[in-house]
Order: structure tokens, then C-alpha cells, then sequence
């Protein structure tokens, strides 16, 4: 893996990127497992965006999984909010006309957060989480969140 992270006068840059592998063994008719992301982010000012992708090739093409996120973020003082996007699939497979292990998830999050002093800060999400299936005899479903924590930093 490889992170590059740098303030080019008032502008911020972040690059990243990842590949890992290994063999699995002498298996006839499967690949060997691999994954490689990569990442942007870039801001100016109180104002962030970023974007990654990733992807990953399991032994046989039903286990190929790939995700990408975007999110946007605003932050003045102690104040800061953001909203991202995620979306993930798995490939699944087919054998007898029956589909298992087939699947998309779209997740989206608005955030926020209020520094309350030195090392404590207050932080809230509400997001929405959408999984659609192909799978034989199965059902998407979705859910709606909100999650509030404390973080305290010595």
C-alpha cells in the first residue's frame, strides 16, 4: 500500500492506493485471491471531498465484490458536517437456475459533529441502507439509522 498526503499551500491532497494477494494452493479451476483499492481526497479552505474505489476477486468470479464511496464535508471551528455515498455489489453465481450470493447495497449518511472542548467531541449520523438481491427466493431489504457517540482524545 502506498499514502501520499500533502498541504500544497491552502490546498490539501491526499492520494492512496493497495494491491494484495496470495495463493490459495494447487486448486484446479479457482483463481488466486487479490485486492486493490485506491482513494482521492482533496480540500481548500473548510471544505473536503474524497472518493475511493475498491475491488476484490475471490477464487471463482461468483465471489468478485467492488465498492466505491463519494463524500463531501464541511468543517468551521468547532462545527463540522459531512455526507457520503457508498455502493457495493457481489457478482454471486447461478447453477440449475437457482442465484445465490448475488447482491448491491447503496448507503448514504449525513454526519455531523461539534467539538465540546480540548479532546471531547460530540458526534451524530442519520443514514439510510438499501440491499437488493438476486439471490433465488430472497428479498432485498432496508433500514434507516442514526447513531450519536462521544469522542474523548488524551
Amino acid at each position: 500500500g502506498a499514502n501520499f498526503k500533502r498541504d500544497l499551500g491552502g490546498f490539501d491532497l491526499g492520494v492512496s492506493g493497495g494491491y494484495g494477494a496470495f495463493t490459495e494452493g494447487a486448486t484446479a479451476g479457482q483463481d488466486d485471491p487479490a485486492a486493490w483499492s485506491l482513494g482521492l481526497t482533496v480540500g481548500f479552505g473548510g471544505f473536503s471531498a474524497g472518493a475511493s474505489y475498491a475491488k476484490s476477486e475471490g477464487t471463482t468470479d461468483a465471489l468478485d465484490e467492488e465498492g466505491y464511496n463519494l463524500g463531501v464535508a464541511y468543517a468551521s471551528g468547532p462545527w463540522g458536517v459531512s455526507l457520503g455515498w457508498f455502493h457495493g455489489e457481489r457478482e454471486g453465481s447461478t447453477t440449475a437456475g437457482v442465484t445465490s450470493g448475488a447482491g448491491e447495497q447503496n448507503t448514504y449518511a449525513l454526519s455531523g459533529k461539534y467539538a465540546l472542548g480540548p479532546g471531547v467531541t460530540a458526534a451524530a449520523t442519520l443514514g439510510h441502507t438499501e440491499y437488493d438481491t438476486e439471490n433465488t427466493g430472497a428479498e432485498g431489504t432496508d433500514g434507516t439509522f442514526f447513531v450519536v457517540g462521544m469522542k474523548l482524545s488524551f
